[in-house]
């Protein structure tokens, strides 16, 4: 990494630090341990279990009595990531840590946001707002967790604070709100229009066979969170595709990673998107699909038995006009 830039120190009074740095490139993920080394490692001789982990939770972080300056950073690559055109300005003094503003640009979309780190008795608190727009959600999540299980240029914004800085000490403290919207895109696990041919087959006592690919493509997918005491909820998820409307809540465990979701999908119309005209006799008919396993790897799983009921009461009801009729 090549930094150039200049740094002023006065020491009139209390320490103060002017700086401006510039850097081309710099790869985070170069300085840490393997994974599994970082897993593996013990407690050094004379340090009890947990008591690294306790003081890594400390006000311990970068504080300077007075330091203010930019940083420009041309290329970064953090947890797989890879953002480009960083900006930061450091404010620092006795008081904690602020960067703000930050920007980057990070694929084919913006980040912008800030940053606040406060030292405390304990952990340092800390405070993030966030904003995401026009990012390709499905080669980044590739790059962070490598899976893609969603595709679309998405829009994220986020307003979140906690205590400490551990990864369960985030999880366990973060609270706040956040919000998405993506568009023209994939939910990659199951394929709805799958899911209501096999619900016609079994209408006939049958079984429909598999086809394409285990994803629904959708035009808009937004939702809002709410998060906090270790868990992130949400009641009000909406996904639009050509001939479906699905509706969604639930929450899922940070610290567990355990998904407990509900999403519920309604035929609306005849358009002919991934399908839509076959499952005209299905319209108004709920698809209740239950969202388990983790954030790392959900399980969809169908209620056809309730489908299947709803349909079958739907049609009593026609007869029964009928027959009063």
């Amino acid at each position: 990494t090549n930094v150039n830039g200049n740094l002023r120190a006065d020491f009139a009074k209390d320490l103060a630090l002017d700086f401006s740095l510039r850097m081309d490139a710099l790869d985070v993920d170069r300085y840490l341990p393997p994974e599994e080394d970082a897993k593996g490692q013990t407690a050094s001789p004379g340090v009890a279990p947990g008591q690294g982990q306790q003081q890594g939770q400390g006000s311990a972080f970068p504080v300077l009595p007075g330091a203010r300056g930019g940083v420009t950073l041309d290329r970064l690559t953090v947890s797989g990531l890879t953002l480009t055109g960083i900006k930061v300005r450091v404010h620092s003094s006795a008081g904690g840590l602020r960067l703000d503003p930050m920007s980057a640009n990070l694929y084919q979309g913006t980040y912008n946001g800030s940053l606040k780190l406060q030292p405390g008795t304990g952990a340092p608190r800390w405070a993030i707002s966030e904003k995401v727009t026009g990012v390709q959600i499905g080669p980044l999540l590739k790059d962070l967790t490598g899976e893609d299980r969603l595709e679309g240029t998405g829009h994220v914004s986020a307003d979140l604070s906690g205590v400490g800085l551990t990864g369960k000490a985030v999880s366990r403290s973060m609270k706040g709100n956040a919000e998405f919207e993506f568009r023209d895109g994939a939910l990659k696990g199951i394929n709805l229009a799958q899911v209501l041919r096999e619900i016609k087959a079994r209408l006939r006592g049958q079984h429909a066979a598999e086809t394409g690919v285990q994803q629904t493509d959708f035009s808009v997918l937004s939702a809002s969170v709410k998060v906090g005491g270790g868990m992130v909820k949400n009641d009000d998820l909406v996904m639009k595709t050509p001939f479906l409307r699905v509706s969604g809540r639930g929450k899922a465990n940070l610290v567990t990673e355990e998904l407990d979701y509900r999403m519920t999908a309604k035929v609306v119309g005849s358009a002919t998107g991934q399908g839509g005209r076959e499952f005209a006799e299905l319209e108004g008919i709920p698809v209740t699909v239950r969202v388990g396993g983790t954030l790392a790897e959900p399980v969809y799983t169908p209620d056809y038995e309730a489908t299947i009921k709803a349909i079958a009461g739907k049609r009593i009801d026609e007869e029964r006009g009928k027959l009063e009729d």
